[in-house]
């Protein structure tokens, strides 16, 4: 009999047991939800996350998916600092490029000896630089400098000559005359520029004595009848036009020939060039002093010589003028002059 009340008792335990066990599992997911609703912030986060994880599994990449989102978490830091070196890299590039035409007090300190090589003289490639005894002097500075430099200036070719106009250019050829030689023969320029290949001239306004003779106006058109005939006989040729060069004040008081007509004649050209789409540089203003060539850039301003020819510093401002035309025209930001200056006779 107390065997049999014993079974009783321990089977009603084991029941109530059994039952006390089913009773509990609903209140704990009850308690789970109830916390759910009151934490709703955390309810979202939690369907994130679990949106996430799901992803993972459909589309088949469990591992790599699933470490995403702690990498993400712990990288702000690097994701933050990656565009403000993205924005210095930008400032910087911007920094470093030329402005173009500079402030001609940049060059006062270029000097023939501390001017050095530059890797942008290869800019120079195959091209030709046009003028008349202004620009035959440049030649033979270029030539000294490769002496000791031989890729100055790259290997930019010269076509010029003394007392040369364009003027003179559109003359006949005759024994007399001031053409220029090209492989030992004489060449108008349209011709030169063909023979040679040449991709972009150097034009310079060369026109001292033209000026004298025919005015500003009438030399400019010169210039640019001259240009048209390159671009005849050499399409795709780029023509870019160089200031022409002043004259000290010992000379400058002349009837037709002075710095204010050369000053008329430059402004002139550089309207022809913002008309047409060449590259004007000033390679004289950088030059000047009072309205005038500067008398330490001259080497003939004594009594008898003409009042114009250039030193070998000029001749190195010329190259830094030159070599920064090319170096904005690289990175696309250069841009002709607004004006150039305007001088008097006085």
């Amino acid at each position: 009999m107390k065997n049999k009340v014993f079974y009783i008792v321990m089977s009603i335990v084991l029941v109530l047991c059994i039952l006390g066990a089913c009773v509990t599992t609903p209140d704990d997911g009850t308690s789970d939800m109830s916390s759910a609703a009151s934490r709703p912030a955390e309810s979202s986060a939690g369907s994130e996350s679990l949106a996430q994880s799901e992803a993972p599994a459909e589309s088949g990449e469990p591992s790599e998916n699933s470490s995403a989102p702690s990498e993400e978490s712990s990288t702000p830091p690097a994701e933050s600092s990656a565009p403000s070196d993205e924005s210095s890299d930008t400032s910087s590039d911007v920094s470093q490029q030329p402005v173009i035409p500079p402030d001609p007090s940049e060059y006062s300190d270029v000097t023939d000896a501390n001017l050095g090589s530059d890797a942008i003289d290869s800019y120079f490639n195959d091209s030709v630089f046009v003028g008349n005894s202004i620009m035959l002097h440049y030649k033979n500075y270029v030539t000294r400098r490769r002496g000791s430099d031989s890729g100055f200036l790259g290997n930019a070719k010269f076509h010029a000559s003394a007392s040369f106009s364009c003027y003179n250019n559109m003359q006949p050829i005759t024994d007399s005359s001031t053409h220029p030689l090209y492989q030992g023969e004489k060449m108008k320029i349209e011709d030169a520029v063909a023979a040679m290949g040449a991709k972009t001239v150097y034009f310079s306004g060369m026109a001292l004595n033209e000026v004298g003779i025919f005015g500003a106006e009438e030399s400019a058109r010169n210039l640019a009848t001259v240009v048209d005939a390159i671009k005849a006989k050499s399409p795709d040729v780029k023509i870019v036009i160089l200031a022409n060069t002043y004259m000290v004040k010992n000379f400058n008081s002349y009837q037709k020939l002075h710095n204010g007509s050369i000053s008329e004649y430059n402004n002139l050209l550089l309207d022809y060039c913002n008309e047409n789409g060449y590259d004007f540089v000033d390679i004289t203003t950088p030059l000047v002093a009072s309205g005038c060539l500067a008398d330490k850039f001259c080497t003939d301003n004594a009594e008898g010589g003409s009042g114009c020819h250039l030193t070998n510093d000029a001749y190195a401002i010329w190259t830094a003028v030159l070599r920064d035309y090319a170096k904005a025209e690289q990175a696309g930001t250069y841009v002709n002059p607004d004006s150039m200056p305007v001088y008097s006779r006085n």
